[in-house]
């Protein structure tokens, strides 16, 4: 078994915790929760929040054509993938810490750019990545590595949309936390739901990084489109 395979699959679980434990959240989070930095409730209307959300996730579907170019005509997938997870973990810290400063609302859909960008431009490369790891001697473990890889998949987005909104929803510890009619205990409870998810994600792209030498950065040869 190629040694790069538990960290590409331990990431891969990770980001898709951290994607869908954000997006099952995000429109509760926008008509409900949001807050200003001093505290006061600061709310998207419903539909202004269906529009964002429907945005940011028609987006992240989208950018997956960019990345596929990105890859095969500059940077090869493996640098593709490590350059727009930085993307990706940066759009996640401005979510978790919007509410410390400035305009929430300007800090949160920056934010939902930075992930759309990452999460849709690492997409078409992690599958053709894991292909890379395996050699004409030991290809008859692909079945079984992309099963493993899809499961993660799965687990990660299952568990991400199960937990978060009952964290959401029932984390009574930070309810007494909060003072007032405003944000207090809104912005604690869903603050610490979406550093959850951030750390997830955090923590799989810190497990790629320290496996970097273990993983086969190989890249296939550039298509001519510019």
């Amino acid at each position: 078994m190629p040694g790069g395979i538990p960290y590409i699959v331990g990431n891969e679980l990770a980001e898709r915790f951290s994607f869908y434990g954000m997006r099952s959240i995000l429109f509760a989070y926008m008509t409900v929760y949001l807050c200003q930095a001093d505290g006061n409730l600061d709310v998207f209307s419903d539909k202004e929040a269906e529009a964002w959300v429907h945005l940011f996730v028609g987006s992240a579907y989208l950018f997956p054509i960019i990345g596929g170019l990105i890859s095969d005509a500059f940077l090869g997938k493996y640098r593709t993938i490590l350059c727009l997870s930085l993307v990706y973990c940066l759009g996640h810290a401005i979510l978790a810490c919007m509410e410390w400063a400035g305009d929430t609302k300007i800090l949160l859909l920056l934010g939902l750019v930075l992930i759309a960008v990452g999460s849709g431009g690492i997409k078409p490369c992690v599958s053709a990545h894991v292909g890379d790891q395996f050699g004409s001697s030991n290809r008859f473990l692909l079945p079984k590595v992309f099963g493993w890889f899809y499961l993660a998949i799965n687990m990660g987005a299952f568990a991400s949309g199960l937990l978060t909104p009952f964290l959401l929803d029932h984390l009574s510890l930070f309810r007494l936390v909060g003072r007032g009619e405003n944000g207090g205990r809104n912005y604690f409870r869903s603050s610490l739901c979406l550093w959850v998810a951030r750390g997830f994600n955090g923590l799989g792209h810190f497990v790629v990084l320290v496996g970097k030498k273990r993983v086969c950065t190989c890249s296939t040869s550039r298509i001519g489109l510019f």
